[in-house]
């Protein structure tokens, strides 16, 4: 089986070490717009986005910047893991995508249309196969071959297949066909990674943190049934075990902005998203969730509050006030 990555950052990297040891690395292969990070991986590492001790070599597929190369390899199974908000970008010139098995690894909405990744996809590449990858995944654990799991999620039974075909003693990958429930849960635990940061930040306690996180999920349940999206869903790779990971994890930058805003009162989030270098997807999400949650007339008061603290520089200290106990 041929698979075909186009990204070549942290977590495109991880699925080109996995597949190229589960199906051989001559049969993956990546595209990537710098070809200094090509050429890295083309020397079995990615010191830009997955650096790792010199005692731990890569096993990677072949890199490159062509897309007609990329496209004669015809690929049977296609991850795009380029962030959201760049995602339309990427694929809409010269790729030759359309009637492939399409394979989605971005998690948010799209700003400007407000569309999940897979009705932008849908859009550019009509006669496409299209399913969405989502779970607790760090990247550098997978070239570490610890323990994983994850969901792909798809109206079309191929994608069953390949999930079990994929699956490992160490990485589990769980189909299923609600692709609404799991980019839903996917834009979102990184806002609510955001909220965590602040309550951590502001000293809550673990009682606080566990409450405030068990309120805001019931939140993103509420929005992922409003949009139609399956409840078990929320108890999925993509739901709970995401989230969990996502906002607990000291590794998380979403994490890290919330608790940098709590810390820096006195700046306004886009001051120290430009100081820090930050730019997340937590941030990117924020936005075009909002405007869901009215457009649907819900009432999500934890992931209206973080978007006014990201976006109308709303004091951290409305979180203490929301009734989440």
């Amino acid at each position: 089986m041929k698979i075909g990555i186009i990204g070549a950052g942290a977590w495109g990297t991880a699925l080109s070490y996995y597949y190229s040891a589960y199906f051989g690395e001559e049969n993956v292969i990546m595209w990537t717009r710098n070809q200094q990070v090509a050429d890295d991986i083309n020397s079995q590492e990615n010191s830009k986005y997955l650096p790792l001790p010199p005692s731990h070599r890569l096993i990677l597929g072949y890199a490159t910047t062509n897309k007609t190369k990329f496209n004669n390899f015809n690929s049977d199974f296609i991850f795009l893991t380029i962030p959201s908000q760049n995602l339309r970008e990427v694929l809409m010139d010269g790729f030759e995508l359309d009637g492939k098995n399409l394979i989605i690894c971005a998690k948010g909405i799209e700003n400007s249309s407000l569309k999940f990744m897979h009705e932008v996809v849908e859009e550019m590449f009509p006669n496409a196969n299209i399913a969405v990858l989502s779970g607790p995944n760090l990247a550098h654990e997978i070239v570490k071959d610890l323990p994983t799991n994850t969901l792909i999620a798809s109206r079309h039974v191929i994608f069953k297949e390949f999930a079990d075909q994929s699956s490992s003693d160490n990485f589990k990958f769980h189909f299923s066909e609600d692709i609404i429930g799991a980019q839903i849960f996917g834009a979102c635990k990184n806002i609510l990674a955001i909220g965590c940061g602040i309550v951590r930040g502001l000293e809550i306690g673990d009682n606080g943190f566990a409450a405030f996180l068990n309120s805001a999920f019931e939140e993103v349940n509420e929005l992922n049934l409003a949009l139609g999206g399956k409840a078990k869903t929320a108890f999925s790779p993509a739901g709970l075990g995401d989230t969990i990971l996502t906002c607990i994890s000291q590794k998380s930058r979403n994490n890290s902005l919330g608790r940098e805003i709590v810390a820096n009162k006195d700046k306004s989030v886009k001051e120290i998203l430009e100081f820090k270098n930050l730019l997340t997807e937590g941030y990117m999400s924020a936005k075009p969730i909002y405007e869901l949650i009215r457009k649907h007339e819900l009432s999500l008061p934890i992931i209206e509050s973080i978007y006014k603290i990201l976006y109308q520089n709303e004091n951290v200290d409305i979180i203490k006030k929301l009734n989440w106990l």
